[in-house]
């Protein structure tokens, strides 16, 4: 297997899990932005946050759909005229990583089980900022 097929691989099995979310968000739309909702008031303590839940949401939607699609084309394709899109997809993705793991996967150092999240998002930026300097490196 040559360096470009396990390129392709791995960046597939890294963003999929994006994607797939992507579309779980747009099935569950309304479970998304009450989660969300709720969080933000968390935060801030300020009502009437739904309207910035519904745009935050979409927002998301569209980066987990896009973004990995866009990722694993120019990775297949190696169609330069897409490479700072992929580039930008990345960055994308990994600004959207560390704000979940900020907003809902806080370490607790106590406790190795529930700090997992934020261990699997550690990972997960791992990878994405490996993708990030493979994708600039061509």
């Amino acid at each position: 297997m040559n360096q470009s097929n396990i390129t392709s691989i791995a960046s597939f099995f890294l963003v999929i899990m994006f994607f797939l979310s992507g579309i779980t968000k747009i099935t569950s739309y309304d479970t998304f932005v009450k989660n969300l909702t709720d969080k933000l008031y968390q935060l801030t303590s300020v009502n009437n946050l739904n309207t910035i839940s519904h745009l935050g949401i979409i927002l998301v939607i569209l980066l987990e759909i896009i973004a990995p699609l866009v990722i694993i084309y120019y990775v297949i394709s190696q169609n330069i005229q897409f490479k700072s899109y992929a580039v930008v997809a990345t960055i994308g993705l990994i600004i959207f990583t560390i704000l979940v793991t900020l907003m809902y996967h806080l370490p607790t150092f106590f406790n190795y089980y529930k700090s997992i999240p934020f261990l699997t998002h550690l990972a997960l930026l791992g990878g994405l900022l490996l993708l990030l300097n493979k994708l600039q490196s061509n």
